[in-house]
Formats: structure tokens, C-alpha cells, sequence
């Protein structure tokens, strides 16, 4: 039921006129209509509608109801007069009425089903229906909006409907009273949706009036004209004067030689009634003539190419400027050959050679010699002409092409003719000459910045044509901090030339992995040019290997663990200090084999595993042998740092027959006192420990994790409960909120445990691995690693930095704020070298 509205006097013309033609009427001119809207406000009537009609010459004209182009009311004519509209409703309208569903499905109430006719504009047009003018009712007050349409709707019963139409997906929304007879309703567009409902009392409108712009429409009878031995082809056609335009008119058309007999037609101010032919249809029933004027056009062919397709037929005025026109088929087939090409452009490289392929057919049976060449060819390009007998009635040639050096690179349109002893044919193709270029070999590579630092991103060019020279390549489409150092180089035929581009990454750069685009003017335009350019943050090389680590509140410590000492004949530790920047603060060798460091405080503490040992070194390297640690105890299972009150939490094995069992204890590292010694599980593998960051917690870990709940047990009371929402956690898939607050890295996905023992996991946040912690001081930031990554996680909105770096080994949130990590790097040599970086 929802249709668009008219918006062009043809539409009308089509429908009072069904005499026809060989072709569509088409529209004249293209301005828009123009929109006059008087201030002047009349009370709506639904049996009437009255109203000031602006834009339009003097005189008495024709006015009708329209609706969306399928017919028009003419039971109910009305008038324009001196610029007023004057229309009374008092007829059934001639329409056919249709039910008020219109064969859509219908949802709500309806306390009937009548069959309507529903109009919203006004056809305003001259006695002789000559398109004047479409006039819309807006509504001014009364209305659910100002400057929406009044509709006309014609019931053949009363009826109260609220509902909806679903038609097509473009809903009709239906919330009215209609009486028998004329109603005028609120006509309400919004998108795909239309809604029609009552006014309120004393309803307000004005007219807007959309005068249709003045031309000449011309329509054939002939759909198409046929010329092959004949010279002239004629078919009548009818001049339509639309805006009632009149004065001497010129005709031709936009294909070369063919010209319209007569040239010039004069159009007069008033209707030819002697070439008039009796109405047809609704024009018959008002007895009514468009103003026109109905003739012969004789079609002259003077040209020598054959030719097949529209032609447009084009109107003008005195002064030359296209007022209107039509169009017309013509096909052209004189005895020769036609032209054809699988493609409308053909190319060729300045210094180089191409080919042109073509086929063609023959005409009116022609047979005989046929010399292809090129015609308007651009300078410094030339065609060698080809002849071929034309003896099977099909023939397929291919014209050598070349193009000097000099030749300039552009698109030309260029003309193709086949020379016969009987005339020609033309085909019009488009000739690239393109520039000798170069392009990629490999279609993939990477490079690797560290802020601050250099790299170099290797590509390699070849050329496919005739390029020959130097080209200069650089990168283009980097990340803000990163800039390339263009390199010129030599290609040649038959050659790869590999071209290492530098690129330099500033200390602020960004880190992240980008797509950029390697640039050079001389690149292929099919070349791939996208290459990967990787930002890590700055790191400095560490001295060794690092196995062993811990935090610390400047830098962090590390050992590469045990190894044997010639000179005294044992094992031997090594622990440094080192800084964010990798200088070493402290430096300390150890007697003994040490298997693991734990933070304590602005010290460490290094634990030795045969025989158990522990000894404390100061932030200045100064070394203290602590209490002896109980029997059994495993290094492995130790806590990451002192709790609160100064102690290790640790583990260890008991054995008993037949059975091993694993217990939780603390362990005072000055007195060497055990306290809250309890046990976990019968297991010969021991538990680990993860302490909150406040030492007022620790989380134990059991070997055989699948399944079991997490312990968490506080330090000052050594009393443990069981958090039954969390399974299968690891102790560096865990991270304590400044709160107090668990977060849980567990299978990739992120969650959280709440308050009330229950678990939420985000569906939106990011993969995880390792969990290192909340940011120190932004303590939103929780600090994690995937693969090669490092994830920075804003917990509150789940927004993710991906920050790529070479393998982590460890990683600490770093006191002044960011999180400091040991990274390795597989080299050229043959070794691992370490390094360490601050990542913020």
C-alpha cells in the first residue's frame, strides 16, 4: 500500500494518453521542480480542498486527485483560477476501489474492512493536458508534525482501524475513524514506514506547489531504425510541449551522419488539432487533446560505418542549448564486416611492444580482402596495418603494436578500422601506454623496531617490462614515530636487486604490529605492496642467561642458576641486581647451588635445594646464611616473596608408608620457626604458592590441579578456606587487584572472582596466558602475556594493548609504574641472548 510519490508531469501525460509510441516518453530538461508555499492556512475539509496554488501562469486550469501514478480521480475535477484551487468531493472517484489491506497481512483491531481509493496530491494541468504543476496539502497545525501530506481517502463504509500492514517489510500503520464517503486523513512517511491517522479538530493546511519544468519530449512509433542499403528510414513521432513550451525547435542526433528530416519544426502556442488522433482510455473519457505536435521524421544516413545501438534524438532551441529529445534505436549493417573486441582497452609499455586482438564478421555477404589498422594514435606509438581475406564469414587478427621510449604514459581513445573494397567499419577503443615500472618479488616480509632503536625492512625488484634504471623505494603508511630512509637503486632486465630500507623508531614510538605499504613511483600498480612492521618496546641486553628471578623495588633480581667452579672445585651461584636499563646493581657469587629466589623486601633471599639453605642478600650485594630450613622442604614450592609479618610460606613432602603427603607451612627466615604447618594433599609432588601483593594472602596450588578448588589461606591466622568457584587455576594464571579483588587466567578466557564466590568471565576480553599483575600506579591496568605478546587490559572496559615482544622468560610490575620483563631472542650465532625492558 505504501507507493512514492509523482514527481514528474510525463507520469501523467503517460496515463491520460494512451496513444503511444515506438519508445518511452522521455523527460525534458532536468532542473528540479521549484516549491512555492504561501503563508496563507485553510481549515481542512474532508469534502474539499481549498487553498492559494503559487508559480503558475494566468488562466483557468485543469486539477485532478492523483495518488502514486497507477490513475487518477476524474469524477471530482477542480479548478485553478486566478491562483486559487478550488476542488469539491461530493463523487464515488472514477478509480476502482481496492480493500484497505491491499493483500498485506494485517495485526490489530478493525471493527470493518472497507474497500477505499486514497489520494495525496493534486495534478494541476493546462485544458489541453499540458503538465503544469503537482500541489501537496501540508498539514500547518493539527498534526502529528508540521509539513507532513493530507491524504483523501475515499470508504465505502464506515469503519474504526488500529493496526498494522505488514507489506514487504515496509510496515503500514493504520490508526483512524473513517466515515462513508471522503475523509482527510494525516499522511505520515518515516523511512520504509507509513502511517495514516486521524486530524485533530480544526486541522490547518497550506499548498505546496512544485511547478514541472517547460521542454520537448519526442516519442517514435518505431522502437528502432534499420539501414542497410536504403539511405533514409522514416517512422512518425510526436513532439510533446510540456510547460506548455512553444517557438522554432532544431532536431538531430548524437551519431555522426545521421541526420533528421525535418531539421527545424515550429511548435505552436496552442494544440494541433488536424494532426490529433482520437483519444484513447481516460483521455478519451475527458474528451481532452496534450498539446503536440504529431509528425514525420525522415532518418538520413550519410556516413560509411555500420553501427548498432541508441541513438539519441536531440531538441534545441534558437540559440542551440538542448531543450528535450528522445532516443531511438538505429542499426546499421551496409556489406562489409563488423568489429568486435573481448576488451574495451589494450595496452603497451613506452619502449616496448603489445598486440591488439581482434575478430570480426562479415556483412550482408561480404567476402573479400580486409586491411585492419589504428587510427588517432598518440605520438611515438605505431601499428603495423594487417590484411586478411574475409572468405569464411568470421576472422580473427592481431595488429603488432609498439611504443618508443618518448612515448608519453596515459589512456587514448583510439580508433580501429577494418577497410573494405566496399567502405568501412570503426570500433573505438581505449589505448594505455604505461610507464616501464618495477615490481615486488616476494609478496610478504616483517621487521622488527625496538623504540629507539633501527631496522632494516629487505625487499626485492624485478621488472617485467622495459624499465631500466634507477627507482628509488621507501615505506610508506608507518605508525606515528617511525620513519623510513628512502634507497635508490638499479633494476634491470633479468635481474633481482634486493634493497634493505632503513627504518628508525623513535623512544615514544608506539608499540604494536602495523601494516604499511612499500612506495616507489616506478611500482607496479599490481604489486603487493603490504609488509608488517613490528614495534616492541626498548630493551638492553643482560649479561647472561637468566633461569632465576625475582622482584625487586629497583630493577629486579636474576641468577642463570648453578654451574661448577674449577677453582674451588664446587657449585656455584651467581645473582645480580640489574636495572630497568640493564645496568648491574649489585653482583654476587654465591658457594653452593641455589634453585630459587624470593623478594624480600629491599632484599632477596636465594633457597638451596642440597642441602636446604637460605641466605638473604642486601639491595648492596652483602650476604647473610639464614635458620635453617626443616627437612623435606621443596624450594620449588616456596611462596614469591615474604608475607606480612616477614615469613615463607613453603611446602614440603612427608613420607610415610606407602604414601607421600604434601604440607603447607610458615617459616620465620630470622628464627628459623614453623608455624601452621597443615596438610594439602597425598601427592609426591609439591604444591605451589602465589602471595598476594599485601602478604596477607596466599593461594595454594596443588600439583594435580584438574578439577580441585584453589586454598587460600590467610597469613596472619593460618587459617585456609576453599574458594569452590575456582578450578584448574595456576599460580601464574592469577593476579590480586589492589583490592583484594582475584582475577583468574584459566583456558585463555579472563574472569573474576566476586565477592559472593561467584565467577564472571568476559566474553569479550582477551586471551590469556601468564597474569603478572595490576599496574602499580594505574592499578586498572592488569599486565598479562600471551605467545609473543605482552597484554596490556584495561579490566574496565576490556580495551586490550597488544604489545609484541621476542619470548617472555619472566615479567614483575615495576614499583615506579609499567611492568619490567625478561625477554630472549634466539640469534644468528647460535645462542640465546637475554634482555630486559621496561614496558609501560
Amino acid at each position: 500500500m505504501k507507493k512514492l510519490l509523482i514527481c514528474s508531469s510525463l507520469a501523467l501525460t503517460a496515463l491520460l494518453s494512451a496513444c503511444g509510441g515506438g519508445s518511452d516518453t522521455p523527460q525534458p530538461g532536468n532542473q528540479p521542480p521549484t516549491d512555492n508555499q504561501p503563508p496563507a492556512n485553510t481549515v481542512i475539509q474532508a469534502t474539499a480542498i481549498t487553498g492559494t496554488v503559487s508559480g503558475l501562469s494566468n488562466g483557468t486550469h485543469r486539477a485532478f486527485l492523483v495518488n502514486d501514478g497507477d490513475g487518477l480521480d476524474v469524477a471530482n475535477e477542480g479548478t485553478v483560477t486566478g491562483g486559487q484551487l478550488t476542488m469539491n468531493l461530493s463523487r464515488v472517484p472514477s478509480d476502482a476501489l481496492f480493500p484497505i489491506t491491499g493483500g498485506c497481512p494485517f495485526s490489530g483491531q478493525a471493527s470493518a474492512y472497507p474497500n477505499i481509493a486514497v489520494y495525496n496530491a493534486v495534478y494541476v494541468a493546462s485544458k489541453s493536458i499540458d503538465g503544469l504543476a503537482l500541489v501537496q496539502e501540508q498539514v500547518v497545525t493539527g498534526g502529528a508534525l508540521k509539513g507532513t501530506l493530507v491524504a483523501r481517502l475515499y470508504s465505502d463504509r464506515a469503519a474504526t482501524i488500529n493496526g498494522t500492514l505488514d507489506c514487504q517489510g515496509s510496515p503500514v500503520y493504520l490508526k483512524f475513524t473513517l466515515n462513508q464517503g471522503w475523509n482527510a486523513l494525516e499522511w505520515l512517511e518515516s523511512g520504509q514506514s507509513l502511517t495514516l491517522s486521524n486530524l485533530g479538530t480544526g486541522a490547518t493546511s497550506t499548498l505546496k506547489t512544485s511547478p514541472f519544468p517547460k521542454g520537448v519530449a519526442v516519442s517514435t512509433r518505431s522502437a528502432a531504425l534499420e539501414f542497410s542499403s536504403n539511405d533514409t528510414a522514416s517512422t512518425e513521432a510526436r513532439l510533446y510541449q510540456e510547460g506548455g513550451y512553444n517557438g522554432t525547435v532544431s532536431l538531430s542526433t548524437d551519431l555522426p551522419g545521421l541526420t533528421i528530416e525535418p531539421g527545424t519544426v515550429e511548435l505552436p502556442a496552442t494544440a494541433l488539432s488536424s494532426a490529433a488522433v482520437k483519444q484513447q482510455g481516460l483521455v478519451g473519457a475527458l474528451g481532452l487533446s496534450q498539446q503536440r505536435v504529431d509528425t514525420t521524421l525522415t532518418f538520413r544516413y550519410s556516413g560509411t560505418e555500420n553501427y548498432s545501438g541508441p541513438v539519441k534524438i536531440l531538441v534545441k532551441d534558437a540559440g542551440g542549448k538542448v531543450v528535450g529529445g528522445g532516443q531511438i534505436g538505429v542499426t546499421i549493417t551496409r556489406p562489409g564486416v563488423s568489429l568486435g573486441s573481448s576488451y574495451s582497452t589494450f595496452e603497451v609499455t613506452s619502449g616496448g611492444t603489445g598486440t591488439l586482438s581482434l575478430y570480426s564478421y562479415s556483412v550482408g555477404g561480404f567476402s573479400g580482402p580486409v586491411t585492419y589498422s589504428l587510427d588517432n594514435l598518440p605520438a611515438g606509438v605505431t601499428a603495423t596495418p594487417i590484411t586478411q581475406d574475409m572468405t569464411s564469414g568470421y576472422s580473427s587478427v592481431t595488429i603488432p603494436v609498439s611504443a618508443a621510449s618518448s612515448a608519453q604514459p596515459g589512456t587514448y581513445p583510439v580508433t580501429v578500422r577494418a577497410t573494405t573494397s566496399v567502405g568501412s567499419s570503426t570500433l573505438k577503443l581505449d589505448l594505455t601506454v604505461k610507464a616501464p615500472t618495477v615490481t615486488l618479488v616476494d609478496s610478504y616480509g616483517s621487521v622488527t623496531l625496538y623504540q629507539g632503536g633501527t631496522g632494516n625492512l629487505q625487499v626485492k625488484l624485478i621488472t617485467t617490462d622495459t624499465f631500466n634504471g634507477s627507482t628509488t623505494v621507501t615505506v610508506k603508511d608507518l605508525p606515528a614515530g617511525v620513519s623510513a630512509t628512502p634507497r635508490t637503486v638499479n633494476v634491470q632486465p633479468g635481474a633481482t636487486t634486493t634493497v634493505n630500507i632503513p627504518l628508525t623508531a623513535s623512544a615514544d614510538a608506539a608499540p604494536g604490529t602495523y601494516t604499511v605499504n612499500i612506495s616507489s613511483p616506478d611500482l607496479n600498480s599490481t604489486a603487493s605492496t603490504q609488509r608488517q612492521v613490528q614495534v616492541s618496546p626498548a630493551r638492553a641486553a643482560l649479561p647472561g642467561a637468566v633461569s632465576l628471578s625475582a622482584a625487586a623495588p629497583d630493577g629486579m633480581w636474576i641468577s642463570a642458576g648453578s654451574t661448577y667452579d674449577t677453582a674451588t672445585q664446587g657449585m656455584v651461584t651467581r645473582v645480580q641486581r640489574v636495572s630497568a636499563s640493564g645496568a648491574i646493581l649489585a653482583d654476587v657469587t654465591l658457594t653452593g647451588s641455589f634453585s630459587r629466589l624470593v623478594s624480600a623486601g629491599n632484599a632477596v633471599i636465594a633457597l638451596g635445594s642440597s642441602p636446604v639453605t637460605a641466605v638473604r642478600i642486601t639491595e648492596d650485594g652483602k650476604q647473610t646464611v639464614l635458620a635453617a630450613l626443616p627437612s623435606n622442604t621443596s624450594t620449588e614450592g616456596a611462596a614469591n616473596a615474604l608475607d606480612a609479618q616477614g615469613r615463607l610460606w613453603m611446602s614440603s613432602i612427608t613420607w610415610g608408608v606407602g604414601a607421600a603427603q604434601t604440607q603447607v607451612f610458615a617459616w620465620d627466615p630470622v628464627t628459623g620457626a614453623v608455624s601452621f604447618r597443615q596438610p594439602e594433599a597425598t601427592s609426591s609432588s609439591v604444591s605451589t604458592l602465589r602471595l598476594s601483593p599485601d602478604g596477607r594472602s596466599v593461594l595454594v596450588f596443588p600439583y594435580y590441579n584438574y578439577g580441585t578448588p584453589l586454598k587460600k589461606i590467610d597469613t596472619a591466622t593460618g587459617q585456609s578456606s576453599t574458594l569452590d568457584a575456582v578450578t584448574n587455576a595456576t599460580s601464574s594464571g592469577v593476579a590480586f587487584a589492589s583490592d583484594g579483588t582475584l582475577w583468574i587466567g584459566s583456558y585463555g578466557s579472563l574472569s573474576r572472582l566476586n565477592a559472593d564466590g561467584s565467577v564472571t568471565t568476559f566474553q569479550n576480553g582477551p586471551s590469556v596466558g601468564t597474569l603478572y599483575g595490576f599496574d602499580q600506579k594505574a592499578p586498572g591496568i592488569l599486565w598479562a602475556s600471551t605467545g609473543g605478546t605482552v597484554l596490556r587490559i584495561d579490566v574496565s572496559t576490556m580495551q586490550t594493548q597488544i604489545i609484541p615482544v621476542s619470548s617472555s622468560v619472566a615479567g614483575y610490575v615495576a614499583a615506579q609504574g609499567g611492568l619490567l620483563l625478561v625477554s630472549s631472542e634466539y640469534n644468528s650465532s647460535g645462542t640465546t641472548q637475554y634482555y630486559v625492558s621496561l614496558v609501560k
